[in-house]
């Protein structure tokens, strides 16, 4: 028999938490560093991507810690608990560093970087033993589609959260702070991880000993890494990665500069593409019953960015007609990135890969995602210097408008086609 849905929406709702705690650091982190405390948009880019890269170090070494870890819980739980709190503390703390705008900005930068380095760390002792969680639960590969699917869901939700915060309080007049906000964000978080805990507990494999060596006997060696199946999963995944990085660090100012939109009217945008992102999700998870999972994201992501490509640019200034449709069409393209975990943990099972050690392979995978949001957070910050952003100002010329629509645009379209290129490439060679 298998998993209940009540089941894996319990496990999965841990990730409605992390992801709103993730949406609102993409979405308002950049632009709150260069507005707000000052930061040119390089340092600003830095002291992010800084944080990111940290983490992304980390996060093979957690997935290592989780396989190994040995508790009347479990593996993975005991990281679950103990991060989850840090998160909500550190990132209610990096959203209060309005306090820092009078600092000279090198003092300013270097708070900024630690505040950030300490979220991302507890964001990795949270994320990496929940990933490898949902592996220890669903054990068949219909069970492995849905769980994870119940994630990206979750994950869609969370990132309806970040943006719907600040937007449902600009509605009903409410003045909210990016502190006020994060509160808010944080509160959901340690809601989101209690029901995920209570519903692995059942799970939990309470041995008082694990493998002394992780990469000894039959399963799992990191040279397996490089077989053709992981490298060409994991380099597609890159180069997808960095360009929604990409994506979400320019979004705010297109769409604030360049189109001219109120907050309120990028949130209605952006609340637009998850709702189409959430709505076409199950259909992305029944047609891969149908079809190859690679065949189907390799070919959402390709024509995510065409589209990209054609009308970031295009689009008139003031207007809502144009970013909605963009907004519908690009949340049912990306959707079809909802398979892609289950795609790795399928991936994994031909490798041979065992449960106790999908912790390593779920540290790479994650260590993967955020080394490609830290160079696309530096790079963007680069970028968006060239076109002649300035943080102290107010008003652009035309070719600094245009440029900005054509780094969110074409720039970002380009990596996605690049990704999907890859991942056709592995599928024609049958991996």
């Amino acid at each position: 028999m298998g998993l209940s849905k009540s089941t894996q929406i319990q496990y999965a709702s841990l990730e409605l938490g992390v992801s709103a705690v993730e949406s609102y650091l993409r979405l308002y982190l950049l632009i709150f560093l260069t507005t707000k405390l000052g930061l040119s948009p390089q340092l600003a880019g830095y002291a992010v991507a800084i944080g990111i890269l940290w983490d992304a170090f980390a996060d093979p070494l957690m997935g290592k810690i989780s396989d190994k870890t040995a508790s009347r819980w479990g593996q993975r739980i005991p990281w679950m608990i103990l991060g989850t709190p840090l998160l909500m503390i550190s990132f209610v703390f990096l959203f209060s560093a309005a306090s820092m705008s009078e600092w000279p900005p090198s003092l300013i930068f270097i708070g900024v970087t630690l505040l950030n380095i300490v979220l991302n760390t507890a964001m990795t002792m949270v994320s990496i033993p929940h990933l490898a969680l949902g592996q220890d639960i669903a054990k068949s590969p219909d069970d492995r589609t849905s769980i994870y699917a119940w994630r990206t869901l979750m994950t869609l939700l969370g990132l309806l959260v970040g943006i719907a915060v600040p937007v449902i309080a600009g509605l009903l007049n409410l003045s909210l702070s990016e502190r006020e906000s994060a509160l808010i964000i944080g509160g959901l978080l340690l809601f989101s991880a209690l029901i995920s805990v209570l519903g692995a507990l059942k799970f939990a494999v309470k041995s008082d000993s694990v493998p002394q060596s992780l990469d000894s006997g039959p399963g799992f060696h990191w040279s397996q890494i490089f077989g053709r199946g992981f490298v060409f999963l994991f380099l597609a995944f890159y180069f997808a990665t960095f360009a929604q990085g990409l994506n979400s660090a320019i979004a705010m100012f297109y769409y604030k500069y360049t189109l001219g939109l109120t907050e309120q009217d990028l949130g209605i945008v952006l609340l637009v593409f998850i709702l189409s992102l959430c709505l076409t999700l199950p259909l992305w998870v029944f047609a891969a019953k149908k079809v190859a999972k690679q065949k189907l994201i390799a070919w959402g992501t390709l024509l995510l960015g065409l589209a990209s490509i054609i009308v970031y640019p295009a689009l008139p200034a003031h207007s809502l007609i144009g970013p909605i449709a963009m907004a519908i069409v690009g949340g049912a393209l990306l959707g079809s990135s909802g398979l892609l975990e289950s795609l790795l943990v399928d991936v994994s099972a031909a490798q041979h890969v065992t449960d106790r050690q999908m912790g390593q392979v779920f540290g790479l995978w994650k260590f993967t995602a955020k080394f490609a949001r830290a160079t696309a957070i530096a790079g963007g910050g680069q970028l968006l210097a060239l076109t002649g952003f300035e943080s102290q100002k107010t008003a652009f010329s035309d070719a600094t408008l245009y440029n900005i629509a054509l780094l969110f645009g074409p720039g970002v379209g380009v990596l996605f086609v690049v990704g999907a290129v890859i991942l056709l490439k592995s599928e024609t060679k049958g991996t």
